[in-house]
């Protein structure tokens, strides 16, 4: 069922890439409107333990930073941006974004703050949609609809995570297994983020499904 998964992404991908170490890369990047940029290093740190049921897992926090001061945060629990920490006219900085200060809070929260939404957003009334012939069912967590991916939506797991050196890209990989939250297929998710000196936070996203 996956193999036609593999196709669509690199080798390796579907595992979540290998860990490389983090050094900084001198090479220059394109940016999509602003021509070439030099690339700053992100630095890799672990920000905390989430605690579950059976086990404690370590979450990864990668810090993205430029010449302009910006400085941003995202963790590989819910691929979420953390801290988005900008200067102002007088070079003072301020954190700008909502959020929280552990783990635990952001796993038991339902506010979503600076995370990664899905399989869907919003609201899927009485909790089933159909595709083709068949009718699914999905799993309610908002009265009787189904809001923003369900009770275990991307914001809820943990990323397969790693830099890419050659652009100094963050990438980000998660299977979405089959009838995770009631949704038909293997969904495989591929998140890249990277910041340039124009102080443009890109991050691209592509998703393929078996189904």
């Amino acid at each position: 069922m996956l193999d036609p998964l593999k196709e669509v992404f690199e080798e390796g991908l579907l595992e979540g890439g290998e860990e490389e170490e983090i050094e900084e890369v001198e090479e220059k990047i394109p940016t999509k409107r602003f021509g070439y940029s030099k690339a700053l290093p992100i630095y890799q740190d672990e920000f905390d333990v989430l605690n579950l049921y059976s086990s404690k897992e370590p979450i990864k926090k990668y810090k993205f930073s430029n010449k302009s001061g910006l400085l941003i945060e995202v963790m590989n629990f819910g691929a979420t941006i953390l801290t988005v920490r900008m200067p102002d006219k007088f070079g003072n900085t301020a954190d700008v974004l909502l959020g929280f200060a552990t783990v635990q809070e952001y796993y038991e929260q339902n506010c979503k703050f600076g995370a990664m939404i899905g399989r869907t957003s919003n609201i899927i009334e009485d909790a089933n949609f159909q595709h083709g012939n068949e009718l699914h069912f999905l799993r309610k967590n908002s009265d009787a609809h189904h809001r923003d991916g369900g009770v275990m939506s991307f914001d809820k797991v943990i990323w397969k995570s790693y830099v890419e050196k050659a652009t100094n890209t963050l990438i980000m990989t998660y299977l979405s297994e089959n009838q995770e939250e009631g949704y038909p297929g293997n969904l495989l998710t591929r998140i890249s983020m990277k910041l340039s000196d124009e102080n443009e936070f890109i991050i691209t996203i592509n998703a393929v499904c078996d189904e």
